[in-house]
């Protein structure tokens, strides 16, 4: 049996868990990702390769398209360090068409995320990351 002075201060330690869980949240990602406390990234370097493997996703490929190209990493270092390949899976709608503007080449592929993907790692560089 518990008594409502037992049930009163777990209660309380549940919510002082929740309140340290989302202050260190706060202070360990949120805090240093809005006032840029974190090392900057340098690709001068290094190449990447950003593939996006796609079917029939044509109401949402321009959104993520747009997400990835207005990064700032990418912005500074695209088209020499970083290539942008969409690997589709012959899409029936416009997500092709609506992609081209954004990436460098557009590879074809077998249905399958696991099959597009090995075809698009085969494809690349092999000094890519």
């Amino acid at each position: 049996m518990v008594s409502a002075a037992g049930a009163a201060v777990g209660t309380l330690a549940g919510c002082t868990v929740f309140a340290l869980g989302t202050y260190y949240l706060q202070t360990h990602m949120e805090l240093p990702l809005k006032f840029g406390w974190y090392p900057d990234v340098i690709l001068d370097e290094v190449k990447v390769s950003i593939q996006l493997s796609t079917l029939n996703e044509e109401n949402y490929v321009g959104i993520t398209l747009d997400s990835i190209v207005s990064q700032p990493l990418y912005k500074k270092y695209h088209p020499e360090n970083i290539e942008f390949i969409l690997i589709d899976s012959y899409s029936e709608d416009r997500t092709v068409e609506i992609a081209k503007e954004y990436v460098d080449r557009v590879i074809y592929a077998p249905r399958g995320l696991f099959t597009a993907r090995n075809i698009g790692a085969k494809s690349t560089d092999p000094t890519s990351l």
